[in-house]
């Protein structure tokens, strides 16, 4: 018998050997996506709607630049959000927070919801500030 692999010694050997196989095997951490509003039903709690096959999280981006509308039907809280349509209509009753900045770039916001920015408020020209949605925090931007 080679003194080198004893029983006991492949013993330990096949643990570790299967140890790191299974920690290798584990899930990453999830990446955040840039999730795209594609419509279907115009309900954000509905994960279809949206190009990354599921509702927006925390560490998301998420993106209306299409026509369509965005009835915000749920509490979201995404990283980043982004109006950037002309005719896209974000409404609804759920308040969104975005975790940086809120890029208003055009299109109009409508409904009850509260919006809140744990930084900024992009709000370009061409959109349309005819809202009955509440701001949670304000902040002052140069015009052009």
């Amino acid at each position: 018998m080679n003194r080198f692999r004893s029983p006991a010694a492949m013993g330990v050997l096949g643990f570790s050997v299967r140890l790191g196989v299974a920690f290798l095997s584990l899930p990453g951490p999830a990446l955040a996506a840039v999730c795209t509003w594609e419509g279907g039903d115009s309900v954000w709690s509905t994960p279809g709607n949206w190009s990354c096959a599921a509702v927006p999280g925390n560490a998301d981006d998420a993106l209306l630049n299409t026509d369509n509308n965005l009835d915000l039907d749920v509490a979201a809280t995404v990283q980043k959000f982004t109006l950037a349509s002309p005719s896209a209509v974000l409404q609804g009753s759920g308040p969104l927070t975005s975790n940086s900045a809120f890029d208003w770039q055009s299109g109009t916001v409508s409904g009850s919801g509260v919006l809140t920015s744990n930084t900024t408020y992009n709000l370009q020209s061409g959109s349309s500030v005819a809202t009955t949605a509440t701001p949670a925090r304000s902040r002052s931007t140069p015009g052009p």
